[in-house]
């Protein structure tokens, strides 16, 4: 459930939001100069998933109990 949470967010990040768009698309373009702009767009669409992924369960880090994190 938190990861369907998590690519609604990515989904905000990405394409309504466009955060940090050209910021990533540029880092890409320089770090694989012989990635066609498809596999490029590929590897910013994983990018603000795993982003997300990384927010969202720091959300859920900061929020649980120490002892439901204990128990896991």
């Amino acid at each position: 459930m938190i990861y369907m949470l998590s690519d609604v967010f990515a989904f905000f990040l990405n394409k309504v939001f466009k955060y940090r768009k050209k910021v990533v698309y540029k880092n890409l373009k320089s770090c694989f100069p012989d990635k066609s702009d498809i596999e490029i767009k590929e590897i910013a669409d994983k990018f603000y998933t795993k982003l997300s992924d990384v927010n969202i369960e720091a959300i859920k880090g900061f929020t649980t109990s120490e002892k439901q994190l204990l128990k896991t």
